[in-house]
């Protein structure tokens, strides 16, 4: 099953903040700190997914890097 262009748009993102350098590894490096529900579906992800309503707020545990706002799809493809 061949990546959408949003799904290489977050991986690109979160590789360029993540030491790991593979994404099965560097996805293990972020938590969610914060989950905000704006109200309006107006918002877009750092994939480039847009409509966003529920904007989460993720942190590097490794180097403080943060990164918002991820969508609640894109959320999901974090453990």
């Amino acid at each position: 099953m061949s990546r959408t262009g949003a799904e290489d748009a977050l991986i690109a993102r979160v590789l360029s903040c993540s030491d790991s350098r593979g994404w099965d590894q560097a996805r293990h490096e972020w938590q969610v700190i914060r989950v905000e529900d704006t109200g309006e579906p107006v918002h877009t992800c750092i994939c480039t997914h847009t409509g966003l309503r529920y904007l989460f707020t993720i942190h590097n545990h490794r180097n403080g890097a943060q990164l918002y706002p991820v969508g609640s799809v894109c959320i999901h493809r974090f453990d």
